[in-house]
C-alpha cells in the first residue's frame, strides 16, 4: 500500500519534458532515436571535451598562465567538472532506452518509458546539473568578454573560447533538430486539442421568441441587424433575445450556433438578465 501511494502521489514531470513526451505519444521509433542520439552524443561529449583541457594543463604553456588576469581556467575546470558528470547519467539513461531491465515490463511503451524516466530522481539530477552548467556558462562568457587576451599564455583564451563555443552549438543543434522532425506533429495536436466554441443549446434558441418587423411601431428604435449589418424589412421575421436586442432570425441563429454572448451587448443568452438592466430597457 505504501508503494502505491507513493506512486500515487509522484509528481508530474517538469513542463520542459511535455515536449519529447508528446513526439513518444505521436511518433514513438522516432523519438527513442533521437533521445538515444542526445543522450549518447551528450555523454561522449562530455568526455571528449576533457581531452583537450586535460592535455593543455599538462603542456608547458600552463606554466605562463599565472600572469593572465582573469582566472578562465577555473571556468575550465568547473564547466568539465559539471558535464563530465553528467556523463554516467546520461549512459545510463541511453542504455534503459536501448535495453530493458528486468525490472521494467517488456511490453512497456516507448512514452512509458520516457514518462518513467523523467519521474526519475537522476533524470531530475542531470537537469539540475546541466542548469547549472548553463549558468556557469553565463559566467564565463562575462569573464572572456571583460579578459584581455592574455599574450604570455594565449592557448588559454583560445581554448576557452572553443569550449564555449561546442557547449553553446550543442543545445542549439538539439532543439532545432527536434523542431525539425517532430515541429509539425506538435503543432497539429495543438490545433487538435483547442476546444472548439460552444454555441447556444438548441432548446434554447428554439425558445426565444419570434416577431415580426413594423416599421411604423413608434416604441421601436432598432432597426438594423447588427450580425449582417442591413435594415430590418416590413414584415420580417426577427428573434428577439432576452436582452430585448433583436435580429434577422437566420443571422441570430447561425451566431448562437457558434457563441452563448448577444452580438451587441455580449449577454450570455441562456442566462437571466439583470433585474436593473430589465428595469432600465
Amino acid at each position: 500500500m505504501e508503494t502505491d501511494e507513493a506512486e500515487v502521489g509522484e509528481p508530474e514531470p517538469l513542463r520542459a519534458d511535455e515536449p519529447l513526451l508528446e513526439a513518444a505519444r505521436q511518433r514513438p521509433a522516432d523519438a527513442a532515436r533521437f533521445l538515444k542520439a542526445v543522450l549518447f552524443s551528450g555523454a561522449l561529449l562530455g568526455v571528449v571535451v576533457l581531452v583537450p583541457v586535460i592535455d593543455f594543463f599538462l603542456s608547458d604553456d600552463w606554466q605562463e598562465c599565472g600572469r593572465c588576469g582573469r582566472p578562465l581556467h577555473i571556468w575550465l575546470i568547473v564547466h568539465c567538472i559539471l558535464h563530465f558528470v553528467q556523463t554516467p547519467l546520461r549512459f545510463a539513461f541511453f542504455w534503459k532506452l536501448q535495453w530493458p531491465t528486468l525490472v521494467e515490463p517488456a511490453a512497456d511503451s516507448v512514452e512509458d518509458k520516457i514518462r518513467r524516466m523523467t519521474l526519475s530522481r537522476a533524470w531530475r539530477l542531470s537537469t539540475l546539473l546541466s542548469t547549472a552548467a548553463y549558468g556557469w556558462f553565463v559566467v564565463g562568457v562575462v569573464w572572456l568578454l571583460n579578459s584581455n587576451f592574455c599574450t604570455p599564455c594565449p592557448g588559454l583564451y583560445r581554448l576557452t573560447f572553443g569550449v564555449m563555443v561546442v557547449a553553446l552549438a550543442k543545445p542549439i543543434a538539439t532543439l532545432g533538430v527536434f523542431r525539425y522532425v517532430f515541429g509539425t506533429c506538435l503543432q497539429l495536436e495543438i490545433v487538435v486539442q483547442t476546444p472548439p466554441p460552444r454555441g447556444a443549446r438548441k432548446s434554447i434558441v428554439a425558445a426565444l421568441p419570434l416577431l415580426e418587423h413594423c416599421c411604423m411601431a413608434p416604441e421601436d428604435c432598432q432597426t438594423t441587424c447588427a450580425v449582417c449589418i442591413c435594415d430590418f424589412d416590413d414584415g420580417e421575421l426577427l428573434r428577439r433575445l432576452p436582452c430585448g436586442h433583436k435580429f434577422h432570425r437566420a443571422c441570430i441563429d447561425k451566431w448562437l450556433r457558434r457563441s452563448t454572448a448577444c452580438p451587441l451587448c455580449m449577454h450570455n443568452v441562456e442566462l437571466p438578465v439583470p433585474s436593473d438592466k430589465t428595469s432600465t430597457d
